[in-house]
């Protein structure tokens, strides 16, 4: 059975299901998400033009709100409203029905496969909550891009783990130039694997669906001794969710578990999120843009941990609103004793002595090099990564840590160190530690 898992973490292991997305359900949830658009589209108007009449004439915003409550709304947004929801659903289960008779391909193609992954990335909370048949479930892969067979695995596993809004493809998988095909090359006694997953739910809901995958994993693989999980981005966050849940519930997959390699993961948040919070709480005080503003809480609650890169329920569970606030009350997640954890990272900044500023504040775009690298001033939340197990690459934005060669031979070189049938369990040469540092700008 192809392993995957429930959209929701409240399911155990037994109850999680099979399912595979395809294009009559990319269609229908298309079709769902443009009603739900409209509709909510309708009532933004709806709000503005009584924000509008208030301010034009005056009106006490004081004033009992039953005038302006749904039960009073005219009758011509109800009917609009009406006529979009019914219209919407009926030709969204037509597109479904009618999709697999259609002279073509019912699977996904990588290009449509990465758009529903950008999608879910954006509002996949939003489309489970919907019941959109798009919202991604966590999936398996191998290196084909088929859903993985366990009759295939060997005794070394490798995970790769994309980031947010990216999907399985992004790996470039089965390409000669991939990291995945490369460390085969090295070391064809492994299987290799990709995960692909709703990035837009919470993160430390998908480290628990990521913790009960691998335990229904190496339950049906008990010969598996050794794994390994690269995450790139919020990838490398997912992975130390699931690490962080796994130890939390004694699974015993955790004694398998070796090496740990985070590519420009956001450990501690993404300032880009943050100042997307500070300008939709400061819209909000505006007259009239108040209304607007709530366009900003359509952002998926993933989107919304990255603020401060929380991987445990506790950090969300607690807040008064599903946005949150600007305090960082993460609670810690320290890292495994027992895994081995490497935190690579990328910086614009030509050289370790440049003197670009700029480079330096923004680091490959959209994660600095302390943040890649674990480092915080609170003890608590510093993450304790050895400097040997630290690397960063000069010259190379966000998502060239992907692919670039010089990233793809520093991953394979640790992920053998950590194996002992492949090397004699060192850190990587210093001779290919210089090959890796020294990255032209034009990365």
């Amino acid at each position: 059975m192809p392993l995957t898992t429930a959209l929701h973490d409240q399911l155990t292991d037994a109850e999680a299901f099979d399912k595979q997305l395809m294009l009559e359900h990319v269609l229908e949830g298309m079709a769902l998400l443009l009603t739900n658009s409209a509709t909510e589209t309708t009532k933004l108007i709806q709000a503005l033009s009584r924000d509008l009449f208030k301010m034009v004439l005056g009106v006490d915003p004081t004033v009992p709100s039953k005038l302006w409550s749904a039960r009073r709304r005219s009758m011509f947004y109800q009917t609009i409203e009406a006529l979009i929801d019914v219209n919407g659903r009926l030709a969204a289960r037509s597109l479904r029905a009618i999709a697999p008779h259609l002279p073509i391909q019912s699977h996904l193609t990588p290009t449509l496969h990465m758009l529903v992954s950008a999608i879910n990335g954006v509002m996949g909370d939003h489309l489970i909550s919907q019941q959109n048949p798009m919202a991604l479930p966590m999936v398996m892969y191998d290196r084909f891009g088929m859903r993985h067979n366990q009759q295939q695995v060997k005794s070394e596993v490798v995970i790769f783990v994309h980031g947010l809004c990216m999907s399985h493809y992004g790996w470039r998988l089965g390409t000669p130039q991939s990291v995945g095909e490369q460390y085969l090359q090295a070391n064809p006694n492994a299987s290799i694997y990709y995960l692909t997953y709703n990035s837009g739910r919470r993160i430390s809901q998908n480290g628990l669906s990521f913790a009960n995958l691998l335990n229904t994993f190496c339950q049906q693989n008990p010969h598996v001794t050794r794994i390994h999980l690269v995450g790139h981005s919020m990838g490398g966050l997912v992975s130390r969710s699931a690490l962080f849940y796994a130890k939390q519930k004694a699974y015993p997959f955790m004694d398998k578990v070796k090496s740990l390699l985070c590519l420009g993961s956001p450990h501690h948040g993404a300032a880009l999120e943050r100042l997307g919070y500070l300008l939709q709480s400061k819209v909000g005080n505006l007259p009239v843009a108040h209304t607007l503003a709530h366009l900003g809480d359509i952002r998926s609650a993933g989107i919304l941990d990255l603020r401060f890169g929380s991987v445990r329920h506790d950090d969300w569970e607690h807040m008064a609103n599903r946005v949150g606030d600007f305090d960082d009350n993460r609670k810690p997640a320290p890292l495994p004793k027992n895994v081995n954890c490497h935190m690579l990272a990328a910086t614009l900044q030509g050289s370790a002595d440049s003197k670009n500023m700029v480079g330096k504040a923004v680091g490959d775009y959209l994660v600095t090099v302390p943040n890649a690298l674990g480092i915080h001033s609170n003890p608590d939340l510093h993450l304790k990564v050895d400097p040997a197990n630290q690397k960063v690459f000069y010259g190379m934005h966000h998502n060239a840590l992907l692919y670039h060669p010089a990233v793809i031979a520093e991953v394979i070189a640790r992920l053998l160190a950590s194996n002992p049938s492949t090397m004699d369990g060192t850190a990587p040469s210093e001779a290919h530690a210089d090959t890796a540092l020294n990255v032209t700008a034009s990365a």
